[in-house]
């Protein structure tokens, strides 16, 4: 399971990288209305996963 964690983490970490620098500030709406962008996207992401990982581990 280790392996697989860290094969989706590269897959969204490629994803990200693709994102050129420029447009990575662009604001766009999820499906709820909320305004995020891919930087603040990829923050939510590790953030996740770490409380998640906390939440395991507690």
């Amino acid at each position: 399971m280790a392996r697989e964690l860290v094969d989706a983490a590269e897959i969204v970490a490629h994803a990200i990288e693709s994102v050129p620098p420029a447009d990575r500030g662009r604001h766009v709406r999820r499906s709820d209305g909320s305004a995020f962008t891919v930087e603040s996207l990829a923050r939510y992401f590790v953030h996740d996963v770490i409380h998640h990982v906390h939440d395991v581990r507690g």
